[in-house]
């Protein structure tokens, strides 16, 4: 605890006591090695803070002990030092509660993160602090837990420790995402989830039927933008046959949820309708939308599938105009029955964030989660070629069973090979699409590898993100902070 023990020092030596007088001195971040004062928090007669100690994050507590009672940790003298563990969240939730996550949909911009590496959150933080957002820091869905090891609490407990880090408490949110069963759901629930997003899929059905509602045809239903600007949605009777067949049983099984688990929690309640072959029509959505409202299920958002191309990890490929038209229209559907657009594989479309921005006028929730993988991979490149080099052979290796789950249209032959390549051009393929998206889906591959038992690649990577801590969080906020300030979002005036 040498590091812990120069940090107070340098502390009293500032005029400082335990509980008196050191969140002053949270800008000095960096002062001691292996010390986060940036997490400085003074509580009665106790002084918390986060160290590195052993090789692994804690959170020390110096001066009345007491103030730590309800932590699990190791004391020596008139200090605590407690393992950030999940076994310790709850503590630290009932002691810090701006750690802990919250519904954020009554906000006007919200904006999911995702961390597949559980070490992302202070880097997402610092770009979202610039701007007037809220995050949703806990983001994972079923498959990327299944596909990394992970449990939703695990999810969790990363965010709350990279918030307490960081002093952020402006709060976010934990989203479930992609959840398809109720069994999902109460897991998730259980597990800390603030939002969850229903994923009906596998009740999405193109499908004929009889009887549909005479009242939908033969009138304009008239909608208005957040703008005042008026649009008419017009149903013919093949459209209202086709959203009433396809849609009919997702919205059943959604009233079920919400009834049976949301309307008590008082979570987030997003509906994604995204993960289809083709594009969701604005009557379609409209349809979807007055459906539930009719059913008395209240939804905080709802994910479209937009016109165009949304594949992971690239920029947005298709006719920017038509997305603008048909976007303009579910926007206008959004505002007019108070839910939000959420704009699902949103890292990296940078030619239609404007177009997004300005039709939501930022009311919004947006989704990212891979790419901040991408940056973890990007100071490999930058620090440890030959390391960088043995993960991009393997994601070539498994391409095919990493693709299993994802929509790219990357094809692993057709990209060149990178046996010859300098080291200095290997941070390049981070933004080359096709490379992009090569890497971009063979997280779980390479996080759980193993060869005789242990890992292949998982502890090398860790150690090295560890050595460049800072580094690592820099490039996370600015490519976060490019996203927000693409989508136009206002720089944050208030101070935390």
């Amino acid at each position: 605890m040498e590091n812990v023990h120069a940090f107070i020092g340098w502390l009293e030596e500032n005029g400082a006591r335990p509980g008196r007088g050191c969140e002053r001195f949270r800008a000095e971040a960096g002062s001691i090695p292996g010390v986060y004062a940036s997490s400085l928090v003074d509580m009665g007669e106790a002084t918390f803070f986060l160290a590195r100690l052993d090789g692994a994050k804690h959170l020390v507590c110096w001066g009345n002990l007491r103030a730590a009672g309800a932590f699990v940790g190791k004391v020596e003298g008139n200090l605590k030092a407690i393992p950030c563990t999940p076994a310790n969240v709850a503590p630290l939730h009932a002691t810090f509660a701006y750690t802990a996550p919250r519904p954020v949909a009554g906000h006007r911009t919200t904006f999911g993160t995702g961390d597949r590496l559980g070490i992302a959150t202070p880097g997402h933080v610092r770009a979202v602090r610039d701007f007037d957002a809220v995050p949703v820091l806990a983001q994972q869905s079923t498959r990327e837990l299944n596909l990394t090891g992970r449990t939703f609490s695990d999810v969790v407990a990363a965010a709350s420790w990279g918030v307490f880090q960081e002093h952020f408490t402006r709060g976010y949110g934990a989203d479930a995402d992609h959840v398809k069963t109720e069994g999902e759901i109460e897991s998730a629930l259980r597990q800390g989830a603030t939002m969850i997003t229903l994923d009906c899929s596998d009740h999405i059905h193109r499908q004929s039927l009889g009887a549909v509602e005479a009242a939908y045809l033969d009138r304009d239903h008239l909608i208005r933008n957040a703008a005042g600007r008026e649009y008419n949605i017009r149903f013919t009777a093949d459209q209202l046959a086709s959203a009433a067949g396809t849609y009919g049983e997702a919205i059943q099984f959604t009233r079920r949820v919400f009834e049976r688990y949301i309307a008590s929690s008082g979570c987030d309640f997003e509906l994604s309708i995204d993960e289809t072959q083709t594009p969701t029509d604005p009557t379609a959505h409209f349809f979807v939308a007055n459906e539930l409202r009719k059913a008395g299920v209240t939804v905080t958002s709802i994910a479209p599938r937009f016109s165009g191309e949304f594949q992971k990890g690239i920029d947005f490929s298709g006719d920017v105009k038509r997305f603008e038209r048909e976007f303009e229209l579910h926007a206008a559907v959004a505002d007019h029955f108070e839910h939000k657009l959420s704009i699902h594989s949103g890292s990296d479309k940078f030619a239609v964030f404007p177009v997004i921005g300005r039709h939501t006028g930022g009311r919004l929730h947006h989704k990212t989660a891979g790419t901040s993988w991408l940056e973890a991979l990007r100071v490999v490149a930058t620090f440890d070629p030959g390391l960088f080099r043995m993960l991009h052979a393997f994601a070539r290796e498994t391409f095919f069973e990493a693709a299993r789950y994802y929509h790219v249209g990357v094809r692993p032959e057709r990209l060149e090979s990178i046996a010859s390549m300098p080291d200095g051009g290997l941070p390049g393929l981070l933004d080359d699409p096709g490379h992009r998206q090569l890497l971009h889906i063979a997280y779980g591959t390479i996080l759980t590898a193993v060869d005789g038992g242990r890992h292949r690649f998982k502890l090398a990577l860790y150690g090295l993100l560890e050595k460049k801590e800072d580094l690592h969080y820099r490039y996370l906020a600015r490519h976060i902070g490019r996203h927000l300030s693409a989508l136009g979002v206002p720089i944050c005036r208030e101070t935390e």
